[in-house]
């Protein structure tokens, strides 16, 4: 059990027989109190998460949610761009959004290890909701949209044509979190080869996720195309890292397993 004045979390650890057969299992029961009442109560299955070894004696943040969703956003860089200039903008975006009522988990900069045709980076949002995100982004057009247009004229240019938008399932979360400000994700567009399906991509992720020498900071979800990409793939798998040594440090320990090859029978991956 884990406690404290206004809320516990209980673990209960045993076998299971869930819809893919037999695994053992975990669930996690956590508790809110008031005025020495129950006054909410919610269940976690270890599928996704497994709080004592996974998560140390924290409860996950509220924003971690499978009701998350993440969008990302074309942009190129202008004649203008400097990297003072974009920091610059970076500022002036933080401030508009703290001076509006938006729901956000966060944003992040993230640009490819190799030249893109299509786009310089990418701004990602991680939204708690889909009713958040377009509050928000009704918000947006109808305040700072021009002022935001005049900010980055020269320097920046998003392309509100190219906006992709994700559901998401956590599959494993890190140890502890990162903190610092920069990370290092890798992106599989993946499709199920014949013969595999769901059932095949759960066993694989529960063998992955007995793994416990992985990175502290290591983590994954599953991400759901909100759109119609062609083709579209069964499902994006992203791992996040907090730096590119701790990348290639789990990728050695992925690569003593037979992970990378049932992962090659299971799925025709991309990755971008």
């Amino acid at each position: 059990m884990i406690a404290n004045a206004d809320s516990a979390a209980v673990i209960m650890s045993g076998d299971a027989e869930g819809k893919y057969g037999e695994y053992d299992n975990e669930y996690v029961f956590t508790y809110k109190f008031k005025d020495g009442k129950i006054i909410a109560v919610d269940e976690y299955n270890s599928d996704y998460l497994v709080a004592k070894s996974l998560y140390g004696n924290n409860l996950i943040p509220e924003k971690y949610t499978n009701n998350m969703l993440v969008e990302y956003f074309w942009h190129t860089k202008g004649l203008n761009y400097t990297e003072e200039s974009f920091a610059s903008l970076v500022e002036i975006w933080n401030g508009m959004i703290d001076g509006m009522s938006c729901e956000m988990n966060g944003a992040n900069i993230i640009t490819p290890r190799e030249q893109n045709d299509d786009f310089d980076f990418l701004w990602m949002i991680a939204w708690p909701s889909q009713e958040a995100r377009d509050a928000c982004l009704d918000e947006w057009v109808n305040g700072n949209e021009p002022k935001w247009r005049e900010a980055i004229d020269g320097i920046i240019d998003v392309d509100l044509n190219n906006a992709f938008l994700f559901s998401t399932e956590v599959g494993r979360f890190p140890k502890a979190w990162n903190e610092s400000n920069t990370f290092t994700h890798s992106y599989f567009f993946c499709t199920f080869n014949e013969g595999s399906n769901s059932e095949t991509l759960h066993n694989y992720r529960a063998d992955l996720n007995a793994i416990t020498t992985l990175s502290d900071n290591h983590w994954y979800l599953l991400l759901d195309p909100m759109f119609d990409p062609d083709p579209r793939p069964d499902f994006v798998w992203l791992d996040v890292w907090p730096d590119q040594a701790a990348r290639e440090s789990d990728l050695a320990i992925w690569n003593s397993t037979d992970l990378p090859g049932r992962a090659a029978e299971m799925v025709l991956a991309a990755m971008d």
